[in-house]
């Protein structure tokens, strides 16, 4: 079930006759002492031998989840984009949470606030895709709010400079993609990534 591996971890099955695969959930745990037994809608990655994945696929049909091929050398990947999707969503949402502090709200407010939010950006890409749901600032080419952000982020969370920056970087390629970033904010929302002037002297 790991999502990292490939069937080949379990190569001395394989010589000794088994078929094997490998079945990961594309989904998030967050306690062992509360699992989940509802996999509907849930994505599983298959990989292995076509015997071992010709069982598992009406299994993973029987719990009502999807499965997927995933080929063994891009299983670091596909482990890589359930990170991305999942614990990196976490890591973000707590920065928030704690800009929110810094702002004077209160944790609970705060974590109501940034889950409610991402509820809704979640749901915008399951209606439409990650470009046509993508809003804010960089969708809209304005400099002016980013450069507010970085100077806020300077004087009360320095820490976050880094996290904020790489994300601004790599949202103007998507918003690109979304027709609303014009060519001239793209490249001065660049250079404010690299941490350079937004006039570029």
């Amino acid at each position: 079930c790991s999502g990292v591996l490939a069937a080949d971890a379990l190569s001395p099955a394989r010589v000794a006759g088994a078929h094997v695969a490998s079945c990961h959930p594309f989904y998030t745990l967050a306690s062992v002492d509360a699992p989940s037994s509802d996999f509907t809608g849930v994505t599983f990655g298959l990989e292995g031998d076509e015997p071992a994945l010709a069982v598992l696929r009406p299994l993973v049909a029987a719990l009502g989840g999807l499965p997927v091929q995933v080929a063994a050398e891009h299983k670091p990947l596909y482990h890589l984009a359930s990170v991305l999707a999942s614990n990196h969503v976490v890591s973000l949402l707590d920065a928030a949470v704690r800009l929110l502090a810094v702002a004077g709200v209160g944790e609970q407010a705060a974590t109501a606030a940034v889950t409610t939010i991402a509820g809704r950006a979640v749901a915008n890409v399951a209606a439409m895709g990650t470009a046509a749901a993508l809003t804010g600032p960089v969708a809209r080419g304005d400099v002016a709010t980013v450069e507010r952000h970085l100077a806020g982020l300077v004087a009360a969370a320095p820490d976050l400079l880094p996290l904020y920056r790489a994300l601004v970087a790599d949202t103007v390629p998507l918003a690109e993609r979304k027709g609303t970033l014009g060519a001239e904010p793209a490249a001065t929302l660049r250079r404010i990534s690299q941490g350079e002037p937004a006039g570029g002297g």
